[in-house]
């Protein structure tokens, strides 16, 4: 932001040590132009924000989850190819792959989030693939009954070594 002129008024009244009155009101005036100007670029960079917000919530707004009810002997083939940020509700499934190679835009990452939900009978073990590089304590190898799992994968390049995964359990 622009630095404002300050308008000298002595060091006691009617001592003659500040601006003319002249003087003082039109630096007065520049301030109100330097202010306004400011304003000006707030206002600038408040629309700018807004129109990015709404974007962003439009996005938002198309990114429904979609639900996939198979059978627990299934697998599931992802394929980062799509949407940027993709959201899917799984129950069953004991296999889950990500496919190469994954299209990949220097700069940005391909993202899935997928929740697993157990049928409620039994526990189910679950396998992935042993490329893809997970934080934490490293893959989750059982669904317990009555549980379910929320796994995100984020990759960060165009292999299956460049993917990421962390895992947490919900009751």
């Amino acid at each position: 932001m622009s630095r404002f002129t300050s308008i000298g008024i002595g060091q006691v009244e009617n001592d003659g040590g500040g601006d003319p009155l002249r003087s003082a009101m039109r630096k007065v005036n520049q301030n109100f132009g330097k202010a306004d100007i400011d304003l000006t670029a707030v206002e600038a960079t408040a629309n700018a924000a807004q129109i990015v917000a709404s974007s962003a919530l439009e996005l938002a707004q198309t990114l429904t989850p979609t639900l996939a009810a198979i059978p627990w002997s299934s697998s599931i083939d992802y394929d980062l190819d799509g949407a940027r940020y993709q959201v899917t509700d799984v129950i069953g499934a004991t296999d889950i792959s990500i496919l190469e190679p994954i299209p990949f835009e220097s700069g940005f990452t391909k993202g899935i989030t997928v929740v697993l939900e157990s049928d409620g009978l039994s526990d189910h073990n679950l396998t992935f693939d042993p490329l893809i590089k997970w934080y934490g304590l490293g893959p989750p190898a059982l669904l317990p009954q009555s549980s379910s799992i929320l796994i995100s994968f984020t990759a960060f390049g165009p292999s299956l070594s460049d993917v990421k995964a962390i895992a947490i359990f919900q009751s």
